[in-house]
């Protein structure tokens, strides 16, 4: 009888340090008011966001419009302005490779058909028929907003990151991050305009950042560890 009490004991300790441990990984971040500290700290943030100049990143993109649905496999990788973009959808809709850099862009469809522009968003929009805001989600899967056009709004959580922000037409949701070092970078972001939403789900990160020992080769953390942070979900 006292074996089991404590067996039972035992199990319900473990289980509320596990719980614990799970609210605290999963902690729901919200929107704070904006202070001196906090811009301080955000100034700090984006300063070290900014210095991530080389990245592959993998996962799976999801764009929703009126008229249907579009989801595919992704994997983007980017050695300063150069970069390569590789849209894996699925049900023998075939890959995509968009590739190029600041002066022009280069989209190869699964017909081997070729195509080049010196905008990428357009050209997604023409060859894949949906729409990818690719020059601002090279600053947006960072977590900062692109130089221009002029940012609207934004909000700070209470670790001094991006929860949300407004810029060209488009309203973007940071729903999680993840710890990468000692910075926190996008793992899941919602963004949408008056035609589309997109989701995308990051799930896995690989920086090389040489200006940056902290952020040197380093891989995203598994999803379920102790350093995911999640924020409220969209409504």
């Amino acid at each position: 009888m006292i074996k089991v009490m404590m067996i039972t004991r035992f199990t319900l300790l473990f289980l509320i340090l596990f719980m614990s441990l799970l609210l605290t990984s999963c902690a729901q971040l919200q929107p704070v008011v904006s202070s001196p500290a906090l811009t301080a700290t955000w100034d700090s943030n984006q300063n070290r966001l900014k210095a991530i100049q080389s990245w592959q990143i993998s996962g799976s993109i999801r764009i929703v419009t009126e008229e249907k649905n579009w989801s595919a496999r992704f994997y983007w990788e980017q050695e300063g302005p150069v970069y390569q973009l590789r849209f894996n959808a699925p049900l023998g809709q075939g890959a995509m490779l968009l590739e190029g850099d600041d002066s022009r862009v280069t989209m190869r469809t699964a017909k081997n058909e070729v195509f080049i522009a010196r905008d990428p968003n357009a050209l997604v929009a023409k060859t894949m028929q949906v729409e990818i805001p690719v020059t601002h989600l090279h600053y947006w899967v960072r977590g900062i907003s692109a130089p221009k056009p002029t940012l609207l709004q934004y909000q700070l959580n209470e670790l001094g990151y991006l929860y949300s922000l407004e810029q060209d037409g488009w309203k973007v949701q940071f729903v999680d991050y993840m710890e990468i070092g000692k910075v926190y970078v996008p793992k899941k972001l919602y963004l949408y305009n008056n035609r589309f939403e997109v989701t995308m789900v990051i799930s896995r990160w690989h920086i090389s950042s040489p200006a940056n020992d902290n952020l040197s080769e380093l891989h995203l953390t598994p999803t379920g560890s102790s350093n995911a942070i999640k924020l409220r979900d969209h409504q």
